[in-house]
């Protein structure tokens, strides 16, 4: 079993990632977390606020999909979902759910994990991957 957390928005490709692993491991069940956002977008904030200085993939986020675009990557790198899940970093009823807003603006709504298992079924179907 592998175990991503919170890595593939920091990676280049994430799909080569996902194709390699499914391709060339023994992993027979793969479990991945990754910032919930409800709608996707390329990240790149230091771009987006035009600020100059280096940047390292530990602090830089490439990618922040939604659920539904992961589940198509999965899908299409040589995996199927076993599992998956939302977590919000709120709770969704009473008073604290007033929290949702900040939490939007100022981190993440919270998290989207999956449990993932080797799948070839649409990964086959691509003829250009090299």
């Amino acid at each position: 079993m592998f175990i991503s957390f919170q890595m593939l928005e920091h990676i280049i490709s994430p799909i080569q990632f996902l194709k390699s692993l499914s391709d060339k491991s023994e992993c027979r069940r793969f479990v991945i977390t990754v910032p919930y956002l409800k709608n996707s977008r390329a990240a790149l904030y230091y771009i987006r606020n035009n600020c100059l200085t280096k940047q390292v993939a530990e602090d830089t986020h490439i990618f922040e999909l939604s659920p539904t675009d992961w589940k198509l990557i999965f899908k299409f790198s040589g995996w199927k979902i076993v599992f998956d899940k939302i977590y919000y970093q709120y709770p969704q009823k009473g008073i604290y759910s007033l929290t949702k807003n900040a939490w939007q603006q100022n981190d993440f709504e919270g998290f989207y994990g999956v449990v993932l298992e080797k799948d070839d079924t649409y990964k086959k179907l691509y003829m250009d991957w090299d």
